[in-house]
């Protein structure tokens, strides 16, 4: 069947990842009902209203929502996910990530749908691999939960709702099911993103703020992850599982995406200086950035990807290319804010009487806006966190002097000399009474 007659469904539609899965689609000709909730269904209305093939459906849960809209539609992308937050209750967290993807799997199944493509994330895998369609990271529901530890939360969120899924598909063999699994997303925002972004709002920017905040002066933002993969190759991986071969043929489709070479925030800082001159006076000092040591972490199987995906290794976007196109979409958003008369101005708040700032976990929190349209990034201290969901490390309070060095934040991992929290071969039946307490 060609794009043209396709028609998909895209939740979480309105995201860093689901809007360029959302844009790409309608660029190669399908049809697209894009999922959101509250003001955001008008936003991505706005952000796609060239398109006449596009539609924006309000669904206010995604883990109980009526998904009747589904009849007739030929595959769902299902994009929709909690981020990584200290603001939300880690029960709640939990049960979302798991009851919305099964929600969603019996909603399409309902409706007749056999394909389904679902967004998972790196963080489900063990730290440093391997990265094969059953390795998982060695975490417990419950050892997750008395963690308290967002980046540990999400790594089970993730983990969990990923063998939910694929247990729900291995008793649905009609219903081909591929799991996508990327690490750090960066790149450019989608084309029409200023929309889905009215007002300043840095958090829509999800992990692609890191690529931003370079722009921030003395006051930039690193992830603790040294791998990453441009946005635009996640999308087209998601588009791809569409017509790739059946799991009856190639197996669990579950799928490690990354870029095989490392991600160079010193690189970038120098290539925003010498190909974008205008934001110099913007940028970040280079030394603040981190140096990555080499990494540890295997590599992914790329010629699986590329048998069982379609998606070839050498044509994943270069560190250059995700760099500069990421720069001047966030362009095109601030200068649609300047004409709104907004600033776009981050600051960051400083919390002790040091002057010291603190890093608080893996995405900003944009806390408040003034009445400018302005925000400002919040320091937090005191609470242990994960700082990337990429490495899985539990950190300690970790307080920055300015400038904000990035070896200062990497403690040792208080799990370091335990024991394993479980073993890493966990079983799919285990994992399945686990995912079947949250649904």
């Amino acid at each position: 069947m060609s794009p043209t007659q396709q028609a998909i469904v895209v939740t979480g539609a309105s995201g860093y990842i689901g809007s360029y899965i959302t844009y790409q689609l309608l660029e190669d000709g399908y049809k697209v009902k894009g999922v959101a909730r509250g003001e955001k269904v008008s936003f991505l209305q706005n952000a796609f209203a060239r398109y006449p093939a596009f539609e924006a459906v309000e669904i206010t849960d995604i883990a109980s929502g009526d998904f009747s809209f589904m009849k007739g539609m030929d595959a769902v992308i299902h994009c929709a996910a909690p981020m990584i937050s200290d603001k939300v209750d880690h029960e709640t967290a939990l049960k979302g990530a798991i009851g919305g993807s099964l929600h969603v799997l019996e909603q399409a199944k309902d409706a007749g749908i056999q394909k389904v493509v679902v967004t998972g994330s790196l963080a489900s895998f063990p730290r440093f691999g391997p990265y094969g369609p059953n390795d998982y990271f060695a975490v417990t529901i419950e050892e997750a939960k008395s963690s308290g530890n967002p980046g540990v939360i999400y790594s089970a969120e993730k983990k969990f709702a990923e063998i939910a899924v694929l247990e729900f598909a291995d008793k649905h063999p009609e219903m081909d099911v591929t799991i996508i699994c990327p690490t750090f997303v960066v790149g450019p925002v989608a084309p029409g993103f200023e929309h889905l972004v009215p007002t300043v709002n840095f958090r829509a920017f999800s992990s692609t703020f890191y690529l931003y905040s370079l722009l921030n002066g003395p006051n930039p933002r690193f992830p603790m992850a040294d791998s990453f993969i441009d946005v635009r190759d996640v999308a087209r991986a998601h588009i791809l599982a569409l017509n790739s071969q059946p799991s009856s043929v190639v197996g669990r489709k579950r799928f490690a995406l990354k870029n095989p070479d490392q991600s160079n925030f010193r690189q970038a800082i120098e290539l925003i200086a010498a190909e974008r001159p205008h934001l110099k006076d913007r940028l970040s000092p280079l030394l603040s950035a981190p140096k990555w040591p080499e990494s540890k972490a295997e590599p992914i199987d790329y010629a699986r990807m590329e048998s069982d995906l379609g998606l070839k290794r050498e044509s994943l976007t270069s560190w250059t290319d995700t760099v500069l196109d990421g720069i001047d979409s966030f362009m095109v958003v601030e200068n649609s804010w300047k004409a709104k008369g907004l600033k776009s101005t981050v600051r960051v708040i400083h919390n002790d009487q040091a002057g010291n700032s603190s890093i608080w976990g893996s995405h900003c929190d944009p806390g408040r806006a003034d009445r400018t349209g302005s925000q400002e990034l919040i320091g937090h201290s005191g609470t242990p966190h994960t700082q990337h969901r990429d490495i899985h490390q539990i950190l300690k309070p970790c307080t920055l002097p300015k400038p904000l060095l990035l070896s200062t934040v990497l403690v040792a991992q208080k799990a370091a000399a335990a024991p394993p929290l479980v073993d890493a071969s966990l079983t799919h039946a285990t994992a399945r009474t686990e995912a079947q307490r949250w649904h």
